[in-house]
Order: C-alpha cells, then structure tokens, then sequence
C-alpha cells in the first residue's frame, strides 16, 4: 500500500527513508502471514502423534469412494483413522481372512477396495458403538461381515451411480438402506437392487451371506461377471433373480447345495456352457427360467 506523507517539513530524503522503513515492515508481516500458513498446513497434512497419514475416507459424502486420500495427499475434509482404532481394523482384518471372505494381506494405506471398506467399516464402528478402543471382540463377528460385504456391493456395483442409493455408507443400520431388509438382530435376509443402475462385476463376497433369503438383481445390463462357485455357500437363498443382466459363464454345478431355493431367474444373459443336471435335484424349486441364454 502507498504511504502518503502530509508533513511538509519532511525532506525528501527522509520521505525515502520513511518508505523503505514501511515496506520493510510490510515484508515482515507477509513473511509472518506466510509461516502460519506453511504452520497450518504442515499440521493438517503431518497429522499428530496420535493419527497416521492413512487413507482419510470422506464418510459423510455418498461419493465416499469417489476418491482414496492417501499419503501425502492427506487433506482435513477426511475421517482420521486413529491409532487406537487400527486394533479393530487388524482383528477385522483377521476374522475376514479366517472366515475365507478375504484371501489376501491388505496394508492398512492400500487404496484396493476391500481396504478401503475395512477402513470405512473401522470408522463406522467408531461411530456407532460407545467404546473407546475399538475390539472385535465387542462386536459380534456376523454383524461385522455383514458391513463389510455390503460395502464391496456397493464398492463393486459403483453404488455413486446407482439410481436409488438412499442411506447407504451413511451412519445408520443397514437395515435401513435403500434395497435392505432384515430380520431379527440386524441379519440381512433380503437385498432388492432391481433395474437400480448397477455396474461392474457380480461381488464374490455375496456368498458368505448365512441368512440371506432373497437376492434381486435385476434388470441391470452392467452388472456383468460370472456367478461364483461359491455363492452356493449361502444356502439360505430361497429366490436368486439375476436375469436382464450382462452375466457370462457356465452356472456352477455347486447350485444343487441351494436346498431351499424355489425361484431361480436366470434369463436374459449370457450365460454358456451346459445346464447343469444338478438343478433337477433342487426339490423345493418351483420357479425356474434360463431362457435367452447361449447353452448348448
């Protein structure tokens, strides 16, 4: 800023003097202005002592995978997962890789998106529970399967994008999201996603669903991928309605373990291969359609 010397008795030397002295000051203040900036930075992208700089997940957002805040690109609009927190995370970790619903090791900054729904379900235990050091131990290991598998769909199916996606990742029970209902004790016995936008490759982790009665899918031409051999592992299925979709593959042999099913809606696809005898050992089936496939 311009200094303008009224005084007239100032010579013009000293008026030189004088405006050197104020640029000087203003120099010292922009210097100043400068280091707290640096200052305040530095401490948002070099957390405390007590918060490493892992992956930050915006949890309040639906886009909450839109991106993976990691290392040096930490920013203050993520969730911090904290130290006493990574115990919940190591044993979640652990209790997934022992039920088999994860075979690999995941390091706690991978941006892989069964990391990122570890740390998402960390900080929603956080959340929703009133304990201070996250055990698992303290919560029941069914529940804690249940979050993470309906992360990965959403993860999977790019949930962002979906038409209908009300409540899902956000604080509440998961009873409450969009295309979920349970029964007693927050189980999951139904996810209904018909003609929602789903995109990407059908979730492996689907199978490790005990309770799981009713699966409707479709009407969703992204969803693509096979149905793997495992989902026979959730033999609480009684309606599997995969049919209008991009799906490929043989139906796995593995389906006659789906005792209880009675409504099985494959058409519309392209599925290959034979069709396995082993559907006719299905007794409780009463509905079965494979129509507008490719078997031979």
């Amino acid at each position: 800023a311009e200094v303008v010397i009224y005084a007239s008795s100032v010579s013009p030397d000293e008026r030189v003097k004088m405006r050197r002295r104020m640029a000087a000051v203003e120099c010292v203040a922009v210097i100043i202005i400068v280091g707290v900036v640096v200052g305040l930075t530095y401490k948002v992208t070099n957390l405390e002592e007590d918060i490493a700089p892992w992956c930050l997940i915006p949890f309040d957002k639906q886009d909450v995978f839109a991106r993976c805040l990691c290392s040096d690109n930490n920013t203050a609009d993520g969730l911090e997962l904290k130290r006493n927190e990574t115990r919940f995370y190591d044993d979640l970790q652990t209790l997934l890789r022992n039920e088999s619903v994860i075979t690999n090791y995941y390091t706690i900054d991978s941006c892989e998106p069964e990391n990122q729904c570890m740390l998402w379900e960390s900080n929603y235990i956080r959340r929703n529970t009133s304990y201070d050091i996250a055990q698992l131990m303290l919560y029941e290991k069914e529940t804690a399967i249940q979050a993470y598998i309906l992360c990965m769909v959403y993860l999977q199916f790019d949930g962002r994008n979906w038409q209908q996606n009300q409540n899902w990742l956000n604080e509440t029970v998961w009873c409450d999201w969009f295309g979920v209902s349970c029964s007693f004790l927050s189980r999951i016995t139904r996810i209904e996603l018909p003609a929602n936008g789903l995109n990407g490759s059908f979730p492996i982790e689907l199978s490790y669903m005990p309770f799981l009665r009713e699966l409707v899918l479709s009407r969703n031409p992204g969803m693509a991928g096979t149905i793997p051999s495992e989902l026979s592992k959730a033999s609480a299925l009684r309606i599997l309605d995969l049919s209008h979709a991009s799906m490929t593959g043989p139906i796995p042999k593995e389906i006659e373990h789906f005792e209880i099913l009675e409504r099985l809606v494959l058409s519309n696809n392209s599925f290959s291969g034979t069709i396995p005898l082993s559907i006719g050992r299905l007794q409780k089936l009463r509905q079965l359609y494979i129509d507008s496939n490719h078997f031979i």
